[in-house]
């Protein structure tokens, strides 16, 4: 699965792809709501709800998130070492990084899993 991220100063949009560009799940959170649209459905959330992926459901901690993907512990969040942090029931670890930020990150939770792997850091001046 491919991730195309671009992050302002209030909005994320994340678009989610998968092999062969078959299946793509557009993501944007924009003043405390979180919109997922797959093509055939969109959901509406806030920030605080938990999200339904599947079967499964989770809280994502969508303000934290923004700071997470660019290396930033982001406020009130705990160190954990040199290379990561916990914020509630999420630990985040930087398992690989270079001068334009983030390589690889893992999202750990008692629930979930996530490994982020960043190809290409691309900022607009």
């Amino acid at each position: 699965m491919s991730v195309a991220w671009v992050q302002g100063a209030q909005r994320s949009e994340i678009t989610l792809t998968g092999p062969l560009g078959l299946k793509s799940v557009q993501i944007v959170v924009d003043k405390g709501q979180i919109t997922i649209d797959d093509g055939s459905d969109v959901s509406r959330y806030t920030t605080e709800m938990a999200l339904q992926v599947g079967k499964d459901k989770f809280h994502l901690p969508w303000a934290s998130i923004a700071y997470w993907v660019r290396g930033l512990r982001g406020p009130g969040l705990e160190a954990i070492g040199k290379s990561g942090y916990e914020s509630g029931p999420w630990r985040v670890h930087i398992l690989r990084s270079d001068s334009m930020g983030p390589q690889l990150i893992e999202f750990e939770h008692e629930e979930v899993q996530l490994r982020l792997k960043i190809r290409k850091w691309q900022f607009e001046e």
